[in-house]
Order: structure tokens, then C-alpha cells, then sequence
């Protein structure tokens, strides 16, 4: 009988322990990169004609992006690379207050930056703040001196979250996603780039 007392209250211990275990988070894997966007004018007349026949409406030649397509008929549209210059893609999210439109884009497959070069992200309202280690940081520095009027987009697995033209040299190691709808995004956000930095 005192056995058995013995075995239950080593029981009720073990079974304490295991459930103030600390479970561990799964690491979120998510690919940042920051690719230059491909101007609507360099993107072949074939090309162009393809997307239209999945219901992209094209845009126009003074413009980013390469088209727009209903949310509806996201699914008919295919991220991928088409040559070693082109890659299309699509925003993440809508860009018009209806909620109904994506933005197409057309970005060189190689990036500038990329997860490896990130040392922090931080959100601060409706933006986030990424710095860059400092290899990605001189990388950083060097693109936009050289690339001032260029429009580049920041990618989360292989979509747009944002998009920008480069006006000047940014030499202090950072970069800035803004025009997030909420500060709840930009968290979100923040926390899935370190998140991804432990992988």
C-alpha cells in the first residue's frame, strides 16, 4: 500500500514537470530579399501579352508596375522566374481601398539583399525598420549610390510587401518598409524577419 502511495505522488511530480515544460516556437522560415524592379518598358511585348491573357490589366509605360489583377484571379497567375533578367511577381496584399486589386511586378530574379544581411527588424507604428549586418550594410550603401532613380521591391517568399525608388545613397545600414495598414501588420512583420533570423 505504501508502494503504491509512493508510485502515485512520483507520478503527480512527473506530470507537474512535464507541463511547465517550456515548449519551444517554431522558427518561422520566411525569404527576405530586396530585388530592383524591371520597368514596364523593358519587359517584352510577349511577356506582356501572356499576363493579359491571364486577366492582368496592363499598366503603363511611366509606371512600376507591370499590371494589375483582381484578387479573385490570383490563382491563375504563376510567380516564377522567366529568363535571367525577369522574374514576376505579385503584391502580397491588396493596394486599393476595396480590397479587390494586386499589383503586378516584374523584378530581377537576383537579389541585392537578402535574410543572411539582416541583423534586426523592429516595427515602430506602421513601418518597420530592418538593419543590416555590416556586409549588408557597404552592399546597401553601394547599391543605392549607384542606383539613384531606380524603384526596387522587397520581397517576403517571393512577393511584394513594398516597393520604393531609390533617391539617394543610404549609408546609415537600414531600410525602411512603410505604408503598412496597421501597427498590428508592421509586428507581424517585424517579428517574422527575427523570427527567421535564428534559423
Amino acid at each position: 500500500m505504501k508502494t503504491a502511495h509512493v508510485f502515485s505522488i512520483a507520478l503527480v511530480i512527473a506530470l507537474c514537470s512535464c507541463s511547465n515544460k517550456q515548449v519551444k516556437p517554431i522558427p518561422v522560415d520566411i525569404n527576405f530579399k530586396i530585388s530592383q524592379i524591371v520597368p514596364f518598358k523593358d519587359v517584352t511585348k510577349s511577356i506582356r501579352d501572356s499576363l493579359q491573357k491571364t486577366g492582368v490589366l496592363l499598366g503603363s509605360y511611366d509606371e512600376p508596375e507591370i499590371g494589375y489583377l483582381a484578387i479573385g484571379d490570383s490563382l491563375k497567375f504563376h510567380i516564377g522566374v522567366i529568363n535571367e533578367r525577369i522574374m514576376l511577381t505579385r503584391t502580397s496584399k491588396s493596394i486599393d481601398d476595396s480590397n479587390s486589386l494586386l499589383a503586378i511586378l516584374a523584378v530581377e530574379p537576383t537579389s541585392i539583399i537578402d535574410n543572411s544581411f539582416i541583423k534586426k527588424a523592429a516595427a515602430n507604428d506602421k513601418e518597420v525598420l530592418i538593419t543590416f549586418n555590416e556586409k549588408g550594410a557597404k552592399k546597401w550603401a553601394d547599391y543605392t549610390k549607384n542606383s539613384i532613380g531606380k524603384e526596387v521591391a522587397f520581397l517576403l517568399d517571393n512577393k511584394v510587401c513594398f516597393w520604393t525608388r531609390i533617391e539617394g545613397e543610404i549609408s546609415d545600414g537600414t531600410a525602411k518598409i512603410t505604408g503598412l495598414k496597421s501597427t498590428e501588420e508592421a509586428q507581424i512583420l517585424a517579428y517574422k524577419l527575427m523570427k527567421n533570423l535564428t534559423l
